[in-house]
């Protein structure tokens, strides 16, 4: 409470039977926090979609204007605070001397009627009823501090936010009228989701707009934007203010079928305890309305989520990580998903013209769809004008289905040499990389496919010629005199040969590691020291991997490790 000298007044004319005296003192709420005083009324106008008028009346005779203006998802608010004295009924306005807003509330003398709202006349409050000025409405749709947007319920738009916004009342608001833990979760869930979106700028840069640890900047910064890592920094940070059980998770994720055989990119979900139990959430890959990643089922999040301790696979048995690389990719397509067990395990089938798939219920309602085997040459940003090329996708309808002992077995024909197939069963989808004729078809194809301005379809081609031992064609691809590849006899090296001969056709993504090396050196003018840094392009096949760097416009491998 602070004090304050006396002000110009407004007067509103009110029909009420309390009389209040002016006070001294203004409630004001610049702490940033849920005001004590108890609200008595609230009057709103909504002169457009985009704009908020609100007068907020306060049992400590204290008042709060404030007008709230939408512009691209972005609430900015203005806000003046002053005393009030109600007497039978007028109303008397203290105005702020460093007044913010121009409002009609800010004349001489207003009329109010109980349940109507306030009139600029007390004729129109008796014989216009519907030419108020601010319309009463219900105190507890609007009693929420000054911060928060009274439409969308997400942060206002102000620069001191960053610094005075406090958590713990931020949640005290967000989970006011939630009885149980599970409910007072999702709706700090759905806040964060209205509150921000994803850095996909950040993301391809790793220049990320806002700190990953900052969850105050992140929701009412300037720019309000995260990666997985702020979502789910966020998200711990606010549970705490609740009192829900909430810890950050890092770890390893694939999002798409580009990822089989790989171990995706690095990710950050949640475990929250609800009730004593453990619950899985991707709060980021749930943005956009997808609830199938909330509280995903644990034997069904281990087939996209590979995290970096075991115990919090929450799995009796845990899976490892060359199985979690290897394993099909599985993700929950709704959220009332029945995971069950199912075969092939593996993500690379190699088969005739047939692929069979089996799942263990027995069921009817199945969709299946196979792409060309071009989608799984991946290509990263720069590289060609390829980058956004778009793969068509064929629905399989003539597959056979066989249902016997509780199972359901699918025969599913295939019109490509090499096919990403997914299928979608008991609200979860299967994805699958399908070579027809065996890893000596998948060889030619990559050898086929290969090209040196693309870097996954280059490696891939690379290391078919050398398990092929097709000197020729690894030739046309590295030169004919690479020393990194051949003898002097111009023939395959032994150790590369040995190196890859159980390679079994999958590479990872494109890595690149920071390596900084320091240089001493001594004169007459004393000790120097050079620092050099060298940024190194890695992928990784097995538990070796090349070097790679770009000459000549084209790719080229500078080294086998």
């Amino acid at each position: 409470m602070k004090k304050v000298n006396p002000l110009p007044v407004v007067v509103i004319s009110l029909f009420l039977c309390t009389t209040l005296s002016s006070a001294n003192n203004i409630s004001d709420t610049t702490l940033w926090k849920t005001p004590t005083a108890k609200l008595k009324a609230v009057f709103v106008v909504n002169s457009n979609p985009t704009k908020t008028e609100l007068l907020k009346l306060y049992n400590d005779k204290t008042y709060e204007l404030m007008s709230y203006s939408n512009h691209n998802s972005i609430c900015i608010m203005k806000r003046d605070i002053g005393n009030y004295d109600l007497t039978g009924s007028t109303l008397k306005l203290q105005k702020p001397k460093t007044k913010t807003i121009q409002s009609d509330i800010y004349i001489n003398t207003l009329t109010y009627v109980a349940g109507k709202g306030i009139y600029s006349s007390k004729f129109k409050s008796i014989f216009k009823k519907n030419k108020y000025l601010m319309a009463e409405n219900r105190k507890r749709d609007y009693d929420f501090p000054f911060y928060l947007d009274p439409i969308s319920k997400t942060i206002v738009n102000n620069k001191e936010a960053v610094d005075k916004i406090d958590l713990k009342d931020l949640v005290y608001q967000i989970t006011i009228n939630k009885k149980s833990e599970r409910e007072k979760m999702m709706a700090i869930i759905n806040f964060i989701h209205s509150s921000i979106e994803y850095d996909y700028v950040g993301y391809q840069s790793k220049n990320y707009t806002n700190p990953q640890k900052n969850a105050k900047q992140i929701l009412a910064g300037k720019n309000r934007i995260a990666v997985c890592a702020g979502y789910a920094y966020v998200f711990e940070e606010l549970c705490s203010y609740a009192n829900i059980p909430c810890r950050y998770i890092k770890g390893y994720a694939k999002n798409s079928l580009k990822d089989i055989e790989k171990k995706g990119g690095y990710h950050a979900w949640n475990i929250v305890k609800i009730q004593g139990k453990e619950e899985l959430y991707d709060i980021t890959w749930a943005d956009g309305k997808d609830d199938q990643w909330l509280n995903v089922n644990p034997k069904l999040m281990i087939y996209s989520h590979f995290p970096d301790n075991e115990k919090d696979q929450l799995l009796l048995e845990p899976i490892k990580y060359e199985d979690f690389v290897s394993a099909t990719i599985v993700f929950p397509k709704s959220t009332a998903n029945q995971f069950t067990n199912w075969f092939p395990k593996k993500s690379v089938v190699f088969t005739d013209s047939v692929f069979s798939f089996t799942i263990d219920a027995l069921v009817n309602n199945i969709s299946v769809n196979e792409m060309s085997g071009d989608y799984f040459n991946v290509v990263y940003v720069g590289e060609n004008k390829n980058t956004n090329k778009s793969y068509p996708v064929t629905n399989i309808t003539n597959f056979k289905l066989k249902q016997q002992d509780g199972k359901t077995t699918l025969n599913i024909p295939l019109s490509q040499d090499i096919s990403a197939v997914n299928i979608n069963v008991n609200g979860c989808s299967y994805a699958y990389k399908v070579i027809k004729g065996g890893q000596f078809a998948m060889y030619k194809s990559f050898q086929k496919t290969a090209n040196k301005n693309n870097i996954d379809t280059y490696i891939k081609g690379v290391l078919a010629s050398v398990v092929l031992n097709d000197a020729k064609s690894l030739g046309e691809l590295v030169g004919n005199d690479n020393p990194l590849f051949f003898d002097k006899n111009n023939q395959i090296k032994k150790e590369i040969a040995d190196k890859f001969k159980n390679w079994q056709g999958g590479i990872s993504s494109w890595e690149k590691e920071k390596k900084t090396t320091i240089h001493l050196s001594s004169d007459d003018k004393g000790r120097t020291e050079t620092t050099n840094t060298i940024t190194e392009n890695k992928i990784y096949i097995g538990t070796h991997y090349v070097v790679f760097d770009e000459v000549n416009n084209a790719y080229a491998i500078t080294s086998l490790k």
